[in-house]
């Protein structure tokens, strides 16, 4: 091979590492595209966890800027481009305080039938009838180590994800 014809061949090796760098870089955008509009909009009392494992709150002002607040901070989103910011919400203060004002007597969470009676919650395995009774005056501690269970689940497989 002469000198001309290898780089006759060098410019076609270039074109091709070219087109497929850019091609590299279109799909690259569009899959964060593609990421970013599948997110939640946040709204008004939605709370969560970034995927640092900051916990936070979104509150909406009025002049339409969005404040995260939690684990020991408050800003103005704009002032954390590129800081951990709520991505997406677990759940909503507000649909959780409105949830809370509806009589609930029983519920059924897959196989488990709940089921409040005199002083007592009972949850009924509906496959095989066993059953677990709780007191109610012990229901808040057990929510709150629920929730706790869920965010530690939560935060554990964002650290994987970002591993």
């Amino acid at each position: 091979m002469d000198k001309k014809e290898l780089k006759a061949q060098s410019e076609i090796i270039e074109g091709q590492l070219g087109y497929w760098t850019r091609l590299k870089i279109d799909t690259d955008r569009l899959i964060s595209e593609l990421a970013e509009s599948e997110k939640p909009e946040l709204r008004h009392g939605d709370y969560g966890w970034t995927p640092k494992g900051f916990q936070q709150i979104m509150v909406k002002t009025g002049d339409d800027s969005n404040i995260f607040a939690g684990s020991g901070f408050a800003s103005v989103k704009e002032e954390f481009e590129g800081e951990e910011v709520l991505e997406a919400a677990i759940g909503n203060i507000f649909d959780d305080l409105k949830a809370m004002q509806e009589d609930l007597t029983e519920f059924d969470v897959g196989n488990n039938h709940f089921l409040m009676a005199s002083g007592f919650v009972s949850v009924v395995d509906t496959s095989d009838g066993d059953r677990v009774d709780f007191e109610i005056s012990d229901l808040l501690e057990i929510a709150l180590n629920l929730r706790c269970l869920r965010a530690t689940h939560l935060r554990k497989q964002a650290n994987d994800t970002n591993n």
